[in-house]
Formats: C-alpha cells, sequence, structure tokens
C-alpha cells in the first residue's frame, strides 16, 4: 500500500515537471512568435567584418571603470570610442544599453581630424547591427510595469516597437553632437545659434562668448525644413529646454547682424514637444512617424 502512494506521488510530480516544462515552453514560443523587426547577427560574422571593412565591435562603457560612452577591444584591451552619426542609443531604450550588456557592430568611418582633437577614435556610424544574444534589462517592475522574463536573444520584435524599446530613426546629416559642435566653432566660418519663438513669430540669436546677440539670418535656413513645426521643437519658455544650431556661413560686412547660412546642423540632443504627453523629451533624430507629422520637412 505504501509502495502504491510512493509512486502515484512520484507519477504526480512527475506530470506537474512536464506541465511545467509544457508551459515554459508555450512561453519561450510565444516570446519568439512575434514579427521580427531587426535580426541579430552572429558574432563570427561581426568579426570577419572588423577584418575586412572599416568596422568595431563596441559595447556601453561601465562609468565607473572608464570614461566615455562607448568602448571596443584591442589585443585584450578596452578602448574609448566616440560615435556620431547613427548611433545605437538613438533608437534603443535603456534596456538594452546597460554597462558591458550587449555588443554591436557599428559601420563607418573613423574622422581623423576630429579623433586628433580628442585624443581617441570618433568614428561616424553609417549603419548599426546588434550582436546575438541579445540582453534585455527592464528594471524595476514599479518603474516600468512591462516586464517580459521570455524574449527572443536573436532579435528585436513586434514587442521591442510597441513599447517604444526599439524606434527607427531616420538619421540624416542635419545632426551634431556638442563636442562635435565645439570643435568647429573654434574654426572660421562656424557659428552657433538659438531660435526662440516669441508666440507670434520666430527669433534668432547668435551666440558668442555666453551672449545672445539678436540676428537677421538669410540663405539656407532652418525654417525652410522645419516651417511653423519649429516652434513646438524649441521652447521659449524654458532655458532648460533649449535647443541650438551649428551653422556653416558667413557674417555680413556691409549689413549689422547678418547671417548668411550655407549649411545647418541641429545640436543633439534636442528638446521636443511631445504631444503623447505633457511634456517635452529628449530626442536624437526623428522617426518615421514625425516624418509622417511633418516635424521634419524635407531633406535639404
Amino acid at each position: 500500500m505504501i509502495r502504491i502512494i510512493k509512486n502515484g506521488i512520484y507519477v504526480f510530480l512527475l506530470a506537474m515537471i512536464l506541465i511545467l516544462l509544457f508551459s515554459v515552453g508555450n512561453k519561450i514560443r510565444e516570446a519568439n512568435s512575434l514579427p521580427i523587426a531587426l535580426p541579430a547577427i552572429e558574432m563570427r560574422y561581426a568579426k570577419r567584418m572588423v577584418k575586412r571593412d572599416e568596422c568595431y565591435i563596441i559595447q556601453v562603457t561601465n562609468p565607473e571603470k572608464m570614461e566615455g560612452q562607448y568602448f571596443y577591444e584591442e589585443d585584450g584591451e578596452k578602448n574609448p570610442i566616440a560615435l556620431l552619426g547613427k548611433d545605437p542609443r538613438q533608437e534603443l531604450s535603456y534596456i538594452f544599453m546597460g554597462s558591458e550588456q550587449n555588443k554591436f557592430l557599428v559601420k563607418g568611418y573613423v574622422i581623423k581630424d576630429f579623433s586628433e582633437y580628442v585624443d581617441q577614435i570618433v568614428f561616424y556610424v553609417e549603419d548599426w547591427e546588434i550582436i546575438k544574444p541579445v540582453k534585455r534589462d527592464y528594471g524595476y517592475k514599479e518603474y516600468r510595469p512591462e516586464q517580459r522574463f521570455y524574449y527572443p536573444k536573436d532579435c528585436l520584435d513586434e514587442y521591442d516597437l510597441i513599447n517604444g524599446d526599439y524606434h527607427p530613426t531616420v538619421y540624416y546629416d542635419i545632426f551634431m553632437e556638442n563636442s562635435e559642435g565645439n570643435y568647429y566653432l573654434k574654426k572660421d566660418g562656424y557659428y552657433k545659434i538659438e531660435p526662440r519663438w516669441n508666440g507670434k513669430s520666430l527669433e534668432w540669436y547668435l551666440i558668442e562668448d555666453e551672449k545672445k546677440i539678436p540676428i537677421d539670418l538669410k540663405g539656407n535656413l532652418p525654417e525652410y525644413s522645419f516651417d511653423t513645426i519649429l516652434k513646438n521643437i524649441h521652447s521659449y519658455e524654458y532655458e532648460e529646454y533649449n535647443n541650438y544650431f551649428i551653422v556653416k556661413g558667413k557674417l555680413s560686412e556691409n549689413e549689422k547682424n547678418v547671417l548668411e547660412i550655407y549649411k545647418w546642423w541641429l545640436e543633439i540632443p534636442f528638446s521636443y514637444n511631445d504631444t503623447n504627453f505633457d511634456g517635452k523629451s529628449s530626442c536624437y533624430g526623428f522617426n518615421h512617424s514625425d516624418l509622417e507629422q511633418g516635424v521634419y520637412k524635407r531633406y535639404r
């Protein structure tokens, strides 16, 4: 009788284990069944790309161990690298960007004179790939209610898109990092300007030695691309939300405070009136929704 009871317990426990394994298997299948938004690549493929082309395998730095946003490894040594252009952080949320969490393959080219200026490699990113396995860290549930224990490690999927953790950005040559802007401002023909919306019209100011000088613009104006939406991107009320443009141009010798613009760049990150909530968000580029809504009208 005792043996029968023990056998019954074993059968019950075995059944429960099988049910649990089946449930976990279903969860894993569900996690991997959503449409793929961005496939991850194998490390061996990434390493071949580094050897063949001008590419780097990078990770987010641990601020307690070294300075800078990213690092790459060479001969077992971690070296800082600064990114311009299509930076992964422009398109991925914090759940992918923890210190030494995920690895990325960045493709592009080294900006040699800027690299010499900051004494580290400055790399202009034309495109990037995330390398398998893809890791996600959602943090505390109180801060982030949308938690996912099971998730695909070989791609970014539709769930990441829906929850805003992967937001593909349309990146054009209209953005410039603050450090890059400071570098160019040391050269002749480069200026820093600030737009202000006074409620009725757009005003422009030239920034020189932390002073703001009212100025008139002509030539290739940023407002041609942003149109009236410019007032929604640049705040007049809050100093901490001010945004700036770096411009290449020429100050008029005959007219007072007139700047002719040949080319301009919006300094990133920039503040943006977000219609989805009562506040402003910090941005590194424009996504497809922004283009559809006319936030950025055209590429000049």
